[in-house]
């Protein structure tokens, strides 16, 4: 009971530490290059900002203030509202572009799985390598499978009594 209780406490601060410190800034801002915002930001805080070179370029804070605001405040507004994220990682807050974290669509596959002298496999196991996505071949050896969060997916087929083996599937692939 003792190193259940442990694991839990060392679990639950672990989720705590991960967001953001609870002191406050006060600040403003008048048309100013989103860059130099961060850099104060920055200055201010205990964080450093992390983007991609020339990710930022055009991008203004037109006007802002904020006196005893959170970090995470500020940049729900600053960050947001120039099409902008954020991922909060440690001591390190990585900007990308907001559509950079939109989940990606669903990828559907279809194929068939059929056996050295081209007759159809029926009842063949086909599964994303890694996860728990998979489903069977028909009685033609047909398939459809619909794949998330992973626009790469490795499939790995098998059938009793038969070799398995494993293809690589490219978005766009014929």
């Amino acid at each position: 009971m003792t190193l259940k209780f442990f694991i839990l406490t060392l679990s639950l601060s672990g989720v705590y530490a991960a967001g953001f410190s609870q002191s406050t800034l006060s600040v403003s801002f008048h048309d100013q290059p989103l860059e130099r915002v961060l850099n104060e930001l920055e200055e201010q805080s205990d964080y450093t900002f992390v983007y991609r070179e020339g990710l930022l370029d055009g991008a203004r804070v037109q006007e802002a203030a904020f006196m005893n605001a959170t970090l995470e405040e500020i940049l729900n507004t600053v960050l947001i509202e120039n099409g902008f994220a954020y991922n909060l990682t440690e001591n390190q807050i990585v900007v990308v572009r907001k559509e950079a974290l939109q989940p990606q669509q669903p990828l559907t596959i279809t194929g068939s799985v059929r056996d050295s002298d081209n007759n159809p496999i029926p009842g063949a196991s086909v599964m994303v390598k890694g996860t728990q996505q998979g489903t069977a071949t028909n009685a033609q050896g047909l398939f459809t499978l619909t794949v998330t969060g992973n626009r790469e997916p490795v499939l790995s087929v098998s059938f009793l009594g038969k070799k398995v083996w494993i293809t690589l599937i490219a978005e766009n692939s014929p």
